[in-house]
């Protein structure tokens, strides 16, 4: 990215995350959130010769920004098994393209686990189901 001058000329990145993580008698909660935003687009060229300026949407070609959660709760039972379940969201800022650092992705998993070994040896099952575009998705818009 260039000033119109042909100099390098990077935006502002803003980056805000916040998480909890709440543990009792066995039961786990966490909880994240993350936003990244760009700012001071005005003057910013994507090449070198300065004749096209970089449009809003574009920024999203070189840079990840997006809105995100993930929601994680789980219980460890007094037997030495635990289960988890987990959602998580992704959304970029701008409509996505195939040039997007970032698609809008949704996940849902469950995990099993069983400790042995007083705790030091962990087994643990995971499915995992996520939904994101494909590549031929994104070239259809």
């Amino acid at each position: 990215m260039y000033d119109q001058e042909g100099n390098t000329k990077f935006p502002s990145l803003r980056k805000l995350s916040a998480d909890i993580l709440f543990k009792y008698r066995g039961f786990t909660l966490m909880g994240e959130y993350m936003n990244a935003t760009a700012t001071a687009l005005s003057g910013i060229y994507p090449q070198a010769t300065g004749d096209i300026p970089l449009l809003p949407e574009e920024i999203a070609n070189y840079l990840a920004l997006d809105n995100g959660y993930n929601i994680q709760a789980g219980y460890f039972f007094k037997k030495g098994c635990g289960v988890d379940a987990r959602f998580s969201k992704v959304k970029p800022e701008f409509t996505e393209t195939a040039k997007s650092v970032f698609l809008e992705t949704n996940e849902f998993g469950v995990a099993l686990i069983k400790y042995f070994i007083d705790n030091r040896l962990m087994c643990q099952g995971y499915f995992l189901t996520r939904k994101s575009p494909t590549w031929k998705q994104l070239m259809k818009s």
